[in-house]
């Protein structure tokens, strides 16, 4: 995951999630709420990136498990939820829950 860039600058209302996926018209005011000393979006995109430990070697890469899952759309969702108001986020919720029978992770 990196942002979209428009020449050097870093566009942060568009997150390249992969060359299949990217999130468009990302509110500056997403960007308030923090974790810690990042926001709660640089804090996901951190969080899931492909890692290798430079000592063994070991790769870690959070995306296995989605694709374990048949969850591929997991990371966009999270960055989705911290976008969307809460009150627009229930109702697609639930209309989400009823359209798959409730087995897509909520």
């Amino acid at each position: 995951m990196r942002f979209a860039k428009e020449g050097k600058e870093e566009n942060k209302s568009a997150i390249i999630y992969n060359d299949d996926i990217t999130l468009w018209n990302i509110p500056l005011e997403a960007y308030e709420s923090k974790l810690s000393t990042a926001t709660k979006i640089e804090w996901i995109m951190e969080r899931y990136q492909v890692t290798t430990h430079k000592e063994s070697g070991i790769v870690n890469d959070p995306n296995l498990w989605c694709d374990e899952q048949h969850n591929l759309a997991l990371h966009p969702r999270l960055i989705k939820r911290i976008v969307t108001p809460e009150a627009s986020r229930n109702h697609e919720d639930r209309q989400s829950t009823a359209e798959t029978g409730g087995c897509e992770p909520q």
